[in-house]
């Protein structure tokens, strides 16, 4: 038995993954965040959170164990802390948000 493999290059895997989870109604913005970060797993080498995991975040999507519209809630709020609540949403998200968020409190207090 032959095993037909096709080889993509990562902008048109990560093009495809974005319009996959486009279509299960994830915004755009979120969309792009979520198939650049599988990309970039697989692309480190970390092929246990990447491309592969696809199928997983689509079938939970559709069986609504995940929220396809992120909405973070800020729980507390310090000037060099937070504690958010993504409420079910897309984990790729919260973290792109949470680490960005992060970063500017770390430029400002150090």
């Amino acid at each position: 038995m032959s095993e037909n493999i096709i080889y993509l290059d990562a902008k048109t895997l990560e093009s495809f993954m974005r319009d996959v989870f486009i279509g299960l109604g994830v915004p755009k913005d979120d969309a792009h965040i979520i198939a650049e970060v599988l990309i970039a797993s697989d692309i480190r080498g970390i092929d246990t959170h990447g491309i592969q995991r696809c199928k997983m975040y689509f079938d939970r999507i559709k069986a609504g164990i995940y929220e396809v519209d992120t909405k973070i809630d800020i729980i507390k709020d310090g000037p060099t802390t937070a504690l958010w609540d993504g409420n079910c949403g897309m984990g790729h998200v919260i973290a792109y948000k949470a680490m960005k968020t992060a970063i500017e409190k770390a430029k400002k207090y150090g």
